[in-house]
């Protein structure tokens, strides 16, 4: 069951602002429905701690964390019991806090397909287009997931684009002591950057923010430049808004 408040964050999650608002609501519509919850998909979050409710279901405290964010940590107990807190955590296979460690998590778990299927990359019977047709669909959509909302850095364009070249040095029988220049492997194999896929997956997302008529949200916040903070004197970091423009 889900109830949606102010914002709803997660499709498998109630995210509320206070657990008095949580308890007045089911309250409600228990009273008026004759609903009885299922506890073990009732789950609360308020403010970024996400928690479950001790009156419907036993916690589990090794998957329960706590991740403090725009505030001071403290130490949160419930049912006497202190629960671990993070500064990242993986929700719906992607890293929350950084977008650098998700590529890594996301790299390693592509090669880990990719390896599995050694036989078929070094197969002489298949021909290229099917490995790479094989390729794209169970080896780059592990490694692309998520990469819509990912702002590239120069060491994330490397890992990107070093991750499909090693790949494809592998397919056609590139070795590493044959010293061939990536231009090459790439025109072998008739393909461009991988990062290049990115700036494509990124730019059809976007697009399709700014066509959303049916939420005010998505065609406001898809491009949105915050007017608050300080920069420092330094060369200025690269903004959302510039990222897009150079993709």
């Amino acid at each position: 069951m889900i109830l949606v408040t102010s914002c709803l964050l997660y499709s498998d999650d109630i995210i509320l602002n206070a657990m008095r608002i949580m308890l007045d609501i089911c309250d409600k519509f228990a009273a008026e429905f004759d609903i009885k919850f299922n506890s073990s998909k009732f789950m609360c979050c308020t403010c970024c701690v996400f928690f479950t409710l001790s009156q419907l279901l036993l916690i589990n405290f090794k998957k329960t964390k706590v991740w403090f964010l725009g505030c001071e940590a403290a130490s949160l107990v419930v049912l006497e019991q202190e629960v671990a807190q993070v500064k990242d955590f993986c929700y719906l296979g992607s890293m929350i806090s950084s977008p650098l460690d998700d590529l890594r998590r996301r790299r390693g778990m592509a090669w880990s397909v990719f390896w599995k299927l050694e036989t078929v990359w070094r197969s002489q019977s298949l021909n290229l287009e099917t490995k790479l047709s094989l390729f794209d669909s169970l080896v780059l959509s592990v490694m692309l997931y998520g990469a819509e909302t990912w702002p590239i850095s120069t060491q994330m364009n490397q890992l990107i684009n070093s991750f499909a070249t090693s790949a494809y040095c592998i397919m056609t029988g590139v070795k590493l002591l044959d010293k061939v220049r990536n231009t090459m492997v790439l025109r072998s194999v008739s393909r461009n950057d991988l990062i290049h896929t990115v700036h494509d997956r990124q730019l059809r997302f976007l697009g399709h923010m700014l066509r959303n008529t049916h939420s005010t949200h998505a065609s406001t916040y898809a491009l949105y430049q915050p007017t608050h903070g300080t920069t420092r004197r330094d060369r200025p970091r690269l903004n959302y808004m510039d990222y897009t423009s150079r993709s």
